[in-house]
């Protein structure tokens, strides 16, 4: 497990996992919070004891099901943390092994104080981010919705269509950091910027279709 921002950690798959790009932990004093990057069989058996180590689990949120893999049940198990995705996901990623599912409801809310859902529909029928205000700072998590492809940021979607609604919400959202899935290999994962500069970003993005 490694720093990636302040109080965001990139959690690693063990060595033979398929997929790419990190799972994330969020250290907070009202108990962890885990973003899973976990495609198919992936695992992160190799990072539980420094997660432990960390103060555990309280929460496991899922922006999509691509990333709920059988071995995610393993996380929950360890920690004792549901794992807590949108009711349009929820079925799909039971189909893949997770069972402990909390479903939430499919709009824009806050689950926690400081924890909000964002849906963002287009990469997925049911997919969201999240936006976490810790201390001075807002984090957008944007899993594979959003992410560095190593030349550019790129949707993860080939229809405007179908996701520019979703990207006109992002456009108005305040926050500091855009944090995505991607890995360190394609560039860093993550984007500061202020209000100027997210609208500028997103109005790139949509004009690159």
């Amino acid at each position: 497990m490694e720093r990636l921002l302040n109080n965001i950690y990139k959690v690693y798959r063990d060595a033979g996992s398929t997929g790419w790009g990190y799972s994330y932990l969020l250290k907070r004093e009202r108990g962890n919070i885990f973003l899973p990057r976990m495609a198919k069989q992936a695992t992160v058996n190799n990072e539980l004891e420094a997660i432990a180590d960390a103060g555990g689990i309280q929460a496991i949120y899922v922006t999509d099901f691509h990333f709920a893999g059988a071995g995610l049940q393993a996380v929950a198990d360890k920690f004792q943390a549901s794992i807590q995705c949108s009711t349009v996901e929820a079925p799909k990623i039971r189909k893949r092994g997770p069972r402990d599912l909390a479903p939430f409801a499919f709009n824009r809310h806050h689950l926690e104080d400081d924890w909000e859902v964002i849906p963002t529909p287009g990469h997925t029928t049911g997919g969201v981010c999240f936006l976490w205000t810790d201390d001075e700072e807002r984090y957008l998590f944007t899993g594979d919705f959003l992410y560095n492809a190593g030349d550019a940021w790129v949707v993860g979607s080939d229809k405007l269509a179908n996701v520019e609604a979703s990207l006109t919400l992002l456009r108005t959202l305040d926050f500091t950091y855009l944090v995505g899935c991607g890995d360190d290999e394609l560039g860093s994962p993550f984007l500061k910027m202020d209000k100027a500069q997210r609208e500028a970003f997103i109005d790139r993005i949509i004009s690159n279709f």
